[in-house]
């Protein structure tokens, strides 16, 4: 049986930072002595068993989690998160799929994803040891212009060839998408245009994913949905010198 995590468990992830690297990996540096393929089964539960299988997930924890992992083991919790959204997503709420509806809980899973997101979008790799670089959420940084440097996740991930990251955005677009499509069946223009945009948005991060142009396509079909719509509403928009879009 799982249970809710308790703040003071939020503060503890906050202080627990290991200092001599990501403890993380030394979990999975200590299997490299197996036969890989044991290795990859084991590598894969980690994140599994000491977190989501124990508690009902939360994305706030899920990112302080990841903020004192190196980006190895970010990916590879990743996937055990994206096991769970994609296949069994009643795991993240309850302990057994028996009544679990899906659709009473897409925009709350949404919601969730969406700060996954900003986290992954802001997250900076240390030069020096690979650690996460992340502003605490309890905790005021007052030297925000430290010497540390380093360089954004996502291009870290993408310079070394991690691919997790993209799977995550497009199981993100999918679901703003079924919302996209619901609002415009509802006459919803507000939250049909509120999650167009964030779905053009997370765009980029798709770009070398193999179904790229597919979303590339469906966000152009819904725009023109949208500006249908907008006729539909007699709402009407103009564009002025600047290429900015008003509405009126």
């Amino acid at each position: 049986m799982r249970k809710n995590k308790k703040l003071i468990l939020i503060i503890l992830s906050i202080y627990s930072a290991n200092l001599f690297g990501c403890k993380w990996c030394k979990k999975w540096k200590n299997n490299e002595s197996k036969k890989q393929e044991e290795a990859n089964k084991e590598d894969k539960n980690n994140f599994y068993k000491d977190y989501l299988a124990k508690f009902y997930p939360k994305a706030l924890i899920i990112n302080d989690y990841f903020s004192e992992m190196c980006p190895t083991a970010i990916d590879l919790s990743l996937k055990d998160l994206l096991k769970i959204l994609s296949n069994e997503e009643w795991f993240y709420y309850q302990n057994k799929p028996k009544g679990f509806k899906a659709g009473e809980f897409w925009e709350i899973t949404l919601n969730q994803c969406e700060k996954i997101k900003v986290f992954l979008n802001s997250a900076i790799v240390n030069d020096k040891n690979q650690i996460i670089l992340q502003k605490s959420n309890f905790v005021f940084d007052e030297n925000p212009n430290n010497d540390i440097t380093g360089e954004k996740l996502l291009f870290f991930f993408k310079k070394n060839g991690f691919t997790t990251y993209q799977y995550f955005y497009a199981e993100y677009a999918d679901r703003l998408t079924k919302l996209i499509n619901e609002g415009l069946r509802n006459f919803d223009l507000i939250k049909a245009q509120i999650h167009h945009s964030n779905l053009c948005s997370i765009l980029e991060h798709l770009r070398d994913f193999p179904l790229y142009n597919t979303y590339e396509e469906v966000i152009k079909k819904q725009k023109e949905l949208i500006s249908i719509l907008k006729s539909k509403l007699g709402i009407a928009t103009y564009n002025n010198a600047n290429g900015k879009t008003y509405e009126f």
